[in-house]
């Protein structure tokens, strides 16, 4: 039996925002668009006794592991 399948490559186009919405005065989601690897990281805030910084924090660490290993 013969494959005859046409396999064509995935091509991928992403785009990426947060908003505020109507409940906090800030927005604590973050996002990371890397589509050359392969690569979407999307980080729902929360606050946390003030703490407001994690879902930045977990961009911002995978933007830089992703320099260190390139």
């Amino acid at each position: 039996m013969n494959d005859v399948t046409i396999r064509r490559p995935l091509t991928w186009a992403s785009a990426g925002a947060t908003d505020v919405g109507t409940v906090r005065p800030l927005n604590e989601d973050s996002f990371l668009c890397q589509p050359e690897i392969g690569l979407w990281t999307v980080a729902d805030g929360y606050c946390l006794a003030g703490h407001d910084v994690f879902s930045h924090d977990i961009a911002d660490s995978t933007r830089n592991n992703i320099r260190i290993a390139s």
